[in-house]
């Protein structure tokens, strides 16, 4: 009996220390870890209950896993949440569950493990909408009252938060507006006291349309500036924009001086003569009597002065480019067409080589082709047509010259003469040319008078 005990007692301590050989060697594969700051959601919310507020929004998960798992994990990989199937209005404490979407994660544990979550009633009501003006129209206006559409949202939630809210506000801003400002804004639920409600309930709707009226108030009058100018631009140059700033100003005075005033005032004359650039000058209004101008007593004129545009047509051979020396090449047409539009001062002075059409024949071979050529223009003109627009090209070798031999003259000379008087000597001269010569040469007689030899 001992023996079978004490046999017993060593399979029992051989089990206990195998499973402890596991037990380690299972928590060395798969290590543990913490994932911190999981945030808790709500599952089950019961109809007719509102989720007013938790004490704990996120909790620390413990966990194990492999290695290879452990590394890679993330706070989104898990989900915790509270389930508030049945519970009802009121303070309950609930515990926290979580999942993982990692299959062979095991979870050791959630801290907190429960949390105090505050259920309330919902609850639903009519708030007013009201407008806030921000700021104020143009000077001489006045805004009058805002309009608002809809008059009224609907807020519901927790019965807490409803009950709290007080009136929806829409802000606008009238940014010195001379006309009706309509505009669309969102709105937002405040307390009592002002005090902006956020989160725990619903409004709709969020946007509501506002209109604010502006009026002219009288002995005021909003009129346009008229720039005058004198002289004449530089010839080929043309007057392409007047601008003012402001271009409106405010009269006000005496009811009779306002409605006597014309709908607007000029500036002192700027002088333009001669001008090839812009005018910028600030200059003096001239203000009728009886009436101010609110403000500014002075104005900015720039009046833009431009170059004619003119078109003009010239005709140009091209210039040909990146031929091999071995190659030569026929063009066809050899004049192109081009046609110009720019500045006219600047086409009146045009020369000949301002404008180059360059023909690039680089890396072409023997045989025909068509290319488009390409335009150096001087600055401030711009090509509007060219004819044609491909010009032909046709390639061909340059032609090998093998140099003929020419052979030496041949010279016969005869002495003819008479005893006591000056011999004369003919000289011949036989020359042979080759056929590639433009001229045949076929002989030559010179005659010389040598002086007497005894």
């Amino acid at each position: 009996m001992r023996r079978w005990f004490a046999e017993a007692g060593s399979a029992a301590l051989a089990l206990v220390l195998a499973l402890v050989v596991w037990a380690v060697a299972e928590q060395a594969g798969n290590p543990s870890g913490i994932v911190r700051q999981v945030p808790v959601g709500i599952r089950g919310l019961e109809e007719g209950v509102a989720f007013s507020h938790s004490v704990t929004a996120a909790v620390d998960v413990r966990l194990r896993a492999s290695s290879q798992v452990l590394t890679i994990l993330r706070v989104e990989d898990f989900e915790a949440y509270v389930d508030l199937v049945g519970l009802e209005a009121g303070e309950h404490r609930v515990p926290v569950q979580v999942v993982s979407s990692q299959g062979d994660v095991q979870i050791l544990g959630i801290d907190p493990g429960s949390v105090d979550v505050s259920l309330e009633s919902v609850a639903e009501k009519l708030v007013p909408v009201r407008v806030e003006v921000m700021d104020s129209p143009a000077f001489g206006y006045d805004a009058g009252e805002p309009q608002v559409e809809p008059t009224a949202v609907r807020v519901s939630g927790p019965s807490q938060y409803v009950e709290s809210a007080e009136v929806a506000v829409a802000e606008v801003y009238l940014r010195a507006a001379r006309s009706t400002v309509e505009a669309r804004r969102l709105v937002s639920l405040r307390a009592q006291g002002g005090q902006v409600l956020s989160g725990g309930g619903e409004w709709t709707p969020r946007i509501v349309t506002v209109t604010v009226p502006i009026e002219q108030r009288p002995g005021y009058r909003d009129v346009n500036v008229r720039v005058r100018w004198g002289g004449q631009p530089a010839r080929g140059y043309r007057i392409s924009e007047v601008a003012v700033d402001p271009s409106i100003v405010t009269l006000f005075g005496s009811a009779a001086g306002i409605e006597a005033a014309p709908g607007y005032v000029e500036t002192m004359p700027v002088n333009i003569e001669g001008a090839s650039g812009n005018v910028v000058e600030r200059l003096a209004l001239l203000v009728p009597e009886n009436v101010s101008v609110f403000g500014v007593q002075s104005v900015v004129v720039s009046v833009g002065i431009t170059a004619i545009e003119e078109s003009a047509w010239v005709q140009r051979s091209p210039i040909i480019q990146g031929l091999d020396d071995t190659l030569r090449v026929e063009l066809s047409p050899q004049v192109v067409e081009v046609l110009l539009v720019g500045p006219l001062p600047r086409l009146e002075t045009l020369r000949p080589g301002d404008v180059q059409v360059v023909l690039d024949l680089t890396g072409l071979q023997v045989g025909t082709h068509s290319l488009a050529p390409s335009l150096v223009l001087p600055e401030g003109l711009r090509q509007e047509t060219l004819v044609p627009e491909t010009v032909e090209a046709r390639i061909s070798q340059v032609p090998t010259v093998t140099p003929s031999s020419t052979p030496a003259p041949t010279a016969t000379t005869m002495v003819t003469g008479t005893p006591g008087v000056t011999p004369t000597i003919t000289l011949a001269i036989t020359l042979t040319v080759t056929p590639s010569s433009t001229a045949a040469v076929s002989a030559a007689t010179a005659t010389a008078a040598p002086s007497s030899g005894g």
